[in-house]
């Protein structure tokens, strides 16, 4: 396998995830947002799903890689959105 000789590597990374990450939350907490991360059908629930972080939903994996990709853009796009480049700033 690869290894990763870097550490600067491994540290913007990281920092890159937990960046991602806080994003998700920060957009899965908006209500327009939430509208769109839960189940296609009501009150559906997989045993053994993935979660998708700061919602209560357990869903198959592509249903909940849509919602915690959805969360994470839908605060990126608001992040940079008003400003003076349209960029993720952070």
């Amino acid at each position: 396998g690869y290894e990763i000789s870097s550490a600067e590597a491994v540290k913007t990374a990281r920092y890159s995830v937990l960046d991602t990450m806080g994003c998700a939350l920060h957009g899965a907490a908006d209500p327009e947002c939430a509208k769109l991360l839960g189940p296609l059908v009501p009150g559906t629930r997989v045993p053994h799903g993935a979660r998708v972080p700061g919602t209560p939903f357990v869903l198959d994996p592509s249903r909940a890689a849509f919602g915690i990709s959805t969360a994470a853009a839908w605060h990126e796009f608001g992040d940079g959105f008003l400003a003076a480049e349209w960029t993720k700033p952070s």
